[in-house]
Parts: C-alpha cells; sequence; structure tokens
C-alpha cells in the first residue's frame, strides 16, 4: 500500500511539474500573440502619422486630450507596453496598464460599439481576457522577471 501511495505521488509531482512548464510556455505565446497585435497597430501608426493624426481628429473621441497628445500617448503604449510584457519586464505592471488601454480603445472608438463591428469589439474582449490572465498569474518562469528574481534579487515580488 506505502508504494502505490509513493507511485501516486511521484506521478503527482511529475504531472505537477510538466503542467508548471506548460504554463510557463502557454504565458509566453500569450504575451508573444498580445505582442504582435499591438505592437503591430503601434507601428502602423508611427509609420503612417499622418493617417494616425486623421484618426485622433476624427474617429477616436479621447475626453480631456488632444487629438495630437492622444496619438502620441497611444502610439507609445502600443509599442512599449507589449515589448515590456512580452520580454517579460516589470512583473505585471505593463500587462494591468495594457489591459486599460485595451479597455479605453473599446470604449473611446465609438464604432466599436456599433452591431456591425461586434466581431472587432470580440477581439478586444479576446484580448482582454489574455492580458488579465497574465496580469492576474503573472508572467511565469521564461521571462527577464523571472530570471532578476532568480539571480539577483530574491525579495523581487512577481
Amino acid at each position: 500500500m506505502k508504494s502505490l501511495i509513493k507511485l501516486a505521488c511521484s506521478l503527482s509531482n511529475l504531472l505537477t511539474q510538466t503542467l508548471d512548464l506548460l504554463s510557463s510556455l502557454a504565458a509566453l505565446a500569450i504575451r508573444l500573440y498580445i505582442l504582435q497585435v499591438f505592437f503591430s497597430s503601434g507601428w502602423l501608426k508611427l509609420t503612417s502619422w499622418s493617417s494616425t493624426l486623421y484618426l485622433f481628429e476624427n474617429e477616436y473621441k479621447i475626453v480631456g486630450l488632444s487629438p495630437v497628445t492622444a496619438a502620441y500617448l497611444g502610439t507609445a503604449a502600443e509599442i512599449t507596453l507589449p515589448a515590456l510584457m512580452a520580454l517579460g519586464i516589470g512583473a505585471r505592471l505593463p500587462a494591468v496598464a495594457l489591459f486599460v488601454f485595451n479597455i479605453f480603445n473599446a470604449i473611446f472608438y465609438p464604432l466599436l460599439l456599433k452591431p456591425e463591428y461586434s466581431s472587432a469589439l470580440k477581439d478586444h474582449i479576446i484580448w482582454g481576457i489574455l492580458i488579465g490572465i497574465i496580469a492576474l498569474y503573472g508572467h511565469g518562469k521564461i521571462s527577464l522577471d523571472y530570471w532578476i528574481k532568480k539571480k539577483l534579487c530574491k525579495d523581487y515580488q512577481l
């Protein structure tokens, strides 16, 4: 009986270690997917600046910011936040900021709230869920934060 319990414990430990590795790989896949989505959008805004300014002046309705300021902040957020998140730098802060940014995108782009744009709104919901997973559960072991914690700063909270 003891050997059966010992075998069950060993199998459970092996399963746990395997799932821990898979969860880190899944977190990396999510981070790379979010990088591709948001960085591509930011890069397009950066390389087509006149179109970006047009969008912020005529399409996006950001309350309290000038269109130029909103364009700079939005473009910077789309480029830097997913890059930090993909690398796993800053623990969960870039994920939380990108989560809020995604909500602002959905709110301040009125077309997303129309029924004929429901698939675009669905994309923002999916992105929000994926970003929320990273914000709630962290970057995993395949990240610079994990390396920093393990090698340099034992008290660093992930």
